[in-house]
């Protein structure tokens, strides 16, 4: 099933842009395509990435898969919300504001800060 995910975003990535008849609305799609198809390739890397023999490469592996996902994810959902437009600054910060990172470093700071109390209560 993976292998036919991956076959249907390398053809929506590098191919299925050609459906619209624009030029400008062909590069938006061949964006967000290509922001999708690299979290695709991400997720289904994880598991590889985790499995290496040196306990450092197993961690860092995983969480830079999921942070290029996510950070993917994160533009192509963008890209589509500003899809026809000419942004002044950074997509996701023209179409969202500010406030998601903040509430994205909050929810991480706090995360941390709890598991690391969690570890020194329960051991």
């Amino acid at each position: 099933m993976s292998a036919i995910l991956l076959l249907v975003g390398v053809w929506w990535a590098h191919y299925a842009y050609y459906r619209w008849p624009g030029a400008a609305d062909q590069q938006w799609a061949h964006y967000i395509g290509s922001h999708a198809l690299l979290v695709l390739a991400l997720v289904l890397l994880v598991p590889q990435a985790a499995r290496s023999r040196w306990a450092v490469s197993a961690v860092i592996g995983p969480i830079a898969c999921w942070w290029g996902a996510i950070e993917s994810a994160q533009a192509a959902v963008c890209g589509y919300m500003q899809w026809g437009t000419l942004p002044d600054a950074d997509l996701c910060v023209s179409a969202l504001g500010v406030w998601p990172y903040a509430l994205a470093a909050a929810l991480s700071i706090a995360t941390l800060v709890v598991a690391h109390v969690w570890r020194r209560r329960h051991g």
